[in-house]
């Protein structure tokens, strides 16, 4: 089970970016978008601001994706966070196999997916601090 609702979130959009329906480059404001919200009502759910980091902001996020998400999972953390039965983990020793922009044939890895992960979630880190900074900034 994931430990919070913020962490199931972040997990469930660095899904969404891996599979293209959010780009990592404006995730904030795909998001504003896609639930019809302001960016800061966004950013201060991203921030696990539990005034705005709901279940009905969960229940809205999943809508907004077409119920890609089992909503227990996201709001609870029970059952798997994919609703189809597919499980975003279960990638262990498995390649997939295309071509790149050039033609040439490349291989991925589950080793490259948990990097793409893990380098997501830092440029997320950075991300948030310059928006925090940049909100300050203009509410002074």
């Amino acid at each position: 089970m994931e430990n919070s609702k913020l962490e199931r979130l972040k997990k469930c959009i660095r899904y969404l970016i891996f599979i293209e329906k959010i780009s990592y480059e404006s995730t904030q404001k795909d998001l504003s978008q896609r639930l019809q919200s302001e960016k800061s009502v966004i950013s201060r759910a991203l921030n696990g601001e539990k005034n705005y980091l709901t279940d009905n902001f969960l229940v809205k996020f999943n809508s907004a994706f077409e119920n890609e998400f089992d909503l227990d999972w996201l709001i609870s953390g029970n059952n798997k966070m994919i609703m189809n039965e597919q499980s975003f983990e279960n990638t262990k020793n498995s390649v997939a196999i295309g071509r790149d922009a050039n033609g040439s044939q490349i291989h991925i890895t589950s080793q490259n997916i948990e990097e793409f992960i893990r380098i997501t979630e830092k440029y997320q880190e950075h991300t948030d601090k310059m928006l925090a900074i940049i909100e300050k900034l203009i509410n002074k």
